[in-house]
């Protein structure tokens, strides 16, 4: 019988102080509610790992609050070191010194695997730094639970 990998991930809280001003705050997305028609993702929301290993989608069925969700359902069988995520890009120029991410998952049947809240932070040199709660091995069936 084949794994199927749910995760769903809604509402992303940051806490950085964006170089922008007040009068021009920067436009997340975060809620995944603005959605142009017939895209599979969100508006600025974009696909992020090996093509065709998982499917990714918009949710308006499986939801904790708003309109919709991100689905990552494993597609087919499962490719070896494979992953699926969506990914949405803030630019670096913020001054706080600390970046809080939170965001809620659901999750149902995930094994072979772990899910988790993915935070890259990348500058000249490369990769600053990296978690994707791989250390958690949040795995199982699980309601909506914050992280």
């Amino acid at each position: 019988m084949k794994s199927i990998y749910v995760l769903t991930l809604i509402i992303f809280s940051f806490i950085i102080t964006l170089g922008q001003s007040e009068n021009n705050p920067p436009e997340f997305n975060f809620g995944f509610e603005k959605v142009t028609a017939n895209e599979k993702l969100p508006d600025k929301w974009v696909p992020f790992g090996p093509v065709g290993a998982y499917s990714l989608k918009i949710d308006n069925a499986e939801k904790k609050s708003g309109n919709n969700s991100i689905l990552i359902e494993l597609s087919a069988e499962k490719i070896e070191n494979s992953f699926g995520a969506v990914a949405f890009i803030i630019p670096a120029n913020y001054a706080g010194k600390e970046i809080e991410l939170r965001g809620s998952l659901k999750l149902k049947n995930v094994s072979d695997g772990f899910a988790g809240l993915w935070l890259r932070i990348d500058g000249d040199a490369g990769v600053l730094q990296f978690d994707n709660m791989q250390s958690r091995q949040i795995k199982g069936s699980a309601d909506w639970t914050q992280y």
